[in-house]
């Protein structure tokens, strides 16, 4: 593995979300600078698994219900909650994505697509901000998994966004 130039490759790590803060622990990621990492955290049942290259987040998944495309995307009013349950069905009949299936069937457009996407990345990374307890796991990678759309928020503006909009405890 190749270490970068402007930062030190930080190793693999583990531990408490309380004893390092969210904020601390991407700032690390984003001075180790790797080429490709991987975040998971968890808290009880709660997973959340956070993507960086070269240390930026640019992409985020969780098992949380109410982060999933087809509800943000009916939670911001981009879809109808009927659009959401056709949409379902057509994804686990003929095994497509639900950005997908909405484009296809003319539910969204490719710009609303697109910034849905971008808004639920950043969302998803926000909302990592108010973990107080859980555990985290960081790694490097090869390279990150084809198929993702990345969306990169840089460390500092997402510290200081989710201080101002109230993710983050104080």
């Amino acid at each position: 593995m190749e270490q970068s130039t402007k930062g030190k490759m930080m190793q693999e790590k583990w531990g408490k979300v309380s004893d390092i803060g969210f904020p601390r622990l991407l700032h690390n990621i984003f001075v180790a600078r790797n080429s490709a990492s991987i975040l998971d955290m968890e808290d009880r049942k709660i997973k959340k698994r956070l993507f960086f290259k070269t240390g930026i987040p640019v992409y985020g998944i969780s098992n949380i219900l109410n982060e999933v495309l087809g509800r943000f995307m009916v939670r911001k009013g981009i879809i109808t909650q009927e659009a959401y349950e056709k949409s379902l069905e057509t994804m686990l009949n003929e095994k497509k994505k639900q950005g997908e299936v909405l484009l296809l069937k003319g539910r969204v457009t490719s710009h609303q697509l697109n910034d849905a996407l971008n808004i639920q990345a950043k969302e998803r990374l926000f909302s990592a901000f108010g973990w107080t307890n859980g555990t985290y796991h960081y790694y490097t990678i090869e390279k990150l998994p084809k198929g993702l759309f990345l969306y990169p928020t840089h460390p500092a503006y997402a510290i200081l966004y989710a201080v101002r909009m109230g993710y983050y405890p104080r």
